[in-house]
């Protein structure tokens, strides 16, 4: 959502066609869809493929949550990681639709800026660790299948691995790409237009926010991993100091760079997108912040 201030607008442009108020073109679209109105960014493909992207995603993520609450028992639903995330990717994704549809970015903040950095490293993690674990002990894999004793058709096995530990992560990239605007918005409005640029007390924020977010990434793996007994679980030999280094290697790396990337390289990408929240890409303006802290607590 980069806002206009008005300064490159012609003078009309700065209001409201209904109550010849200032406002900031970027909450436009949330005042037609309290309006009941057909938002201008709904007209926007970027948007509409984000939703249509949510939808489908979600519907596969909510048939797998039910499959597995109905089909499997508890502990063995809740001692492995991966179900922690599948979980956690439903709840998220399904917030997200929400987020989209609302007249107030309120949802979608707290998503974008707190819990994606949870859940997206850790999408990640998974991800890794499966090939670790394969390595050490590719029978948690063959031992589903019908002809070794197991329950299931063996190309249903490895469709089933691919989706839960691979395609959740493809996906979690492809959702990134199409939210890149919007993380870039949300920064802008947060730290200010002029943290990128290293002036004033700003140019220590983003570092600080992204070392609590990367930190706050770790607790779901190490909340696990005091709970249940990991070489247990999946009957892997590989040493603990290989998994823990994956983890760290993983988190930082996803979270240190993915949040850096909204700054250095925020320019680029607002030219490599032809629209946002808002067709006009400058910086925020004293008044768009405030306009955007009303949009977090009511609706415009």
């Amino acid at each position: 959502m980069y806002i206009n201030d008005g300064s490159t607008l012609p003078k009309k442009s700065r209001f409201n066609h209904l109550d010849q108020e200032p406002y900031v073109k970027g909450f436009a679209c949330r005042e037609s869809l309290a309006r009941c109105e057909l938002a201008p960014r709904f007209k926007n493909f970027r948007i509409i493929l984000l939703i249509v992207s949510n939808i489908f995603w979600g519907i596969i993520l909510w048939i797998g949550t039910i499959g597995k609450i109905a089909y499997d028992d508890a502990l063995d639903i809740v001692q492995h990681f991966t179900n922690w995330l599948w979980f956690m990717q439903t709840a998220y994704y399904t917030a997200d639709i929400i987020a989209l549809l609302q007249d107030t970015r309120a949802l979608e903040f707290n998503l974008l800026f707190g819990v994606w950095w949870i859940v997206f490293p850790n999408i990640w993690v998974v991800n890794w660790l499966v090939f670790a674990m394969l390595y050490s002990n590719p029978n948690i894999i063959t031992d589903n299948f019908e002809e070794n004793g197991g329950d299931f058709y063996a190309g249903e096995v490895f469709i089933g691995d691919r989706i839960f530990h691979v395609v959740t992560a493809f996906y979690a990239a492809w959702y990134f790409l199409l939210r890149i605007p919007d993380f870039v918005d949300i920064y802008n409005i947060t730290f200010g237009n002029d943290w990128r640029h290293g002036r004033g007390s700003r140019k220590y924020a983003i570092v600080v926010y992204a070392l609590v977010m990367t930190g706050l990434a770790f607790i779901p793996f190490f909340v696990y991993y005091n709970i249940f007994n990991i070489k247990e679980v999946y009957e892997v030999t590989t040493p603990i100091w290989a998994g823990l280094l994956i983890i760290w290697g993983t988190i930082t790396m996803t979270n240190i760079a993915g949040i850096i990337l909204m700054s250095p390289v925020g320019d680029v990408v607002r030219s490599s997108f032809s629209a946002s929240w808002s067709m006009n890409y400058t910086d925020a303006s004293d008044v768009d912040r405030l306009q955007y802290s009303k949009a977090l607590r009511s609706s415009s």
